[in-house]
């Protein structure tokens, strides 16, 4: 029987307090969308008081859920950068909240 050196993907699960602990502020922080967004880890983030939670750079393609709340961006510790402006982020960036990521492309798309 072959094992795995690694061990199970059980021994590799890291808490969200852990990987909430590793961030600093300032970084920037891609998201996944859609069914890869690690909406336990977001939550987390979004509700955290820790004070290494500010100044923080989100990034996602496209933010759909509610994972990310508009009520958490107005508190300034948190920043979203969007390709796109569906979701509550078309309200958030006409807050100024959000700063949408202009992807224009010269010429047809045919």
């Amino acid at each position: 029987m072959k094992t795995n050196k690694a061990g199970s993907w059980e021994d590799r699960v890291v808490s969200p307090e852990e990987v909430l602990s590793k961030l600093e502020p300032g970084m920037s922080i891609f998201i996944s969308t859609g069914v890869a967004e690690p909406r336990t880890m977001v939550k987390h983030l979004m509700s955290s008081d820790a004070q290494n939670i500010v100044d923080l750079e989100l990034i996602q393609v496209v933010s759909l859920g509610d994972a990310i709340s508009l009520k958490e961006l107005r508190s300034q510790k948190l920043r979203l950068k969007t390709f796109f402006s569906g979701w509550v982020a078309s309200q958030a960036i006409t807050e100024g909240l959000v700063d949408l990521i202009q992807a224009d492309f010269p010429g047809s798309l045919i």
